[in-house]
């Protein structure tokens, strides 16, 4: 799939660079090292990777950016390969001071969809996915993603 207007997708060109040789060979171990790892600026709703593409996707502090929830939920499951895992670390809506930067982001006007962990669990399920609410803290929660594995044996 072709990226929407105006959205440039970082290739492996970008990664290249026509400095010295110190860093070009710094550049080449880059390219080694990134051989199994993709990074996109797409649209989380409309993917450009085919169906189960990815073993992992980890998605930081992006889930209450996303415009279509629960469409960049089900796109992202569609990409990840079966029994393959998708992490999510976002700030906790349920700590006092992450309510008051979601007030502040709405004020200035940022697109921001803060949930509360129970609903973020509800959406990813509905979606197909099979959440666990891994790990919080003072200020952020991760929640792991298992994509279902149709028609064989459960995923470890």
């Amino acid at each position: 799939r072709d990226p929407p207007r105006g959205v440039k997708r970082e290739t492996q060109d970008s990664l290249r660079s026509p400095r010295g040789p110190k860093q070009q060979k710094s550049n080449k171990e880059m390219q080694k090292k990134s051989d199994n790892f993709k990074s996109g600026l797409d649209k989380v709703e409309l993917l450009p990777f085919a169906d189960a593409t990815f073993d992992r996707i980890l998605l930081v502090d992006a889930f209450h950016h996303l415009i279509n929830q629960p469409v960049a939920l089900r796109e992202l499951l569609r990409v990840l390969k079966p029994c393959g895992r998708l992490v999510i670390e976002e700030p906790d809506l349920r700590r006092a001071l992450i309510k008051v930067v979601a007030v502040l982001e709405k004020l200035m006007l940022m697109r921001s969809y803060f949930k509360l962990p129970e609903v973020m669990l509800e959406m990813i399920t509905d979606a197909g996915g099979l959440p666990v609410l891994a790990c919080t803290d003072s200020f952020r929660l991760w929640i792991v993603v298992t994509k279902k594995n149709p028609g064989r044996r459960a995923c470890l």
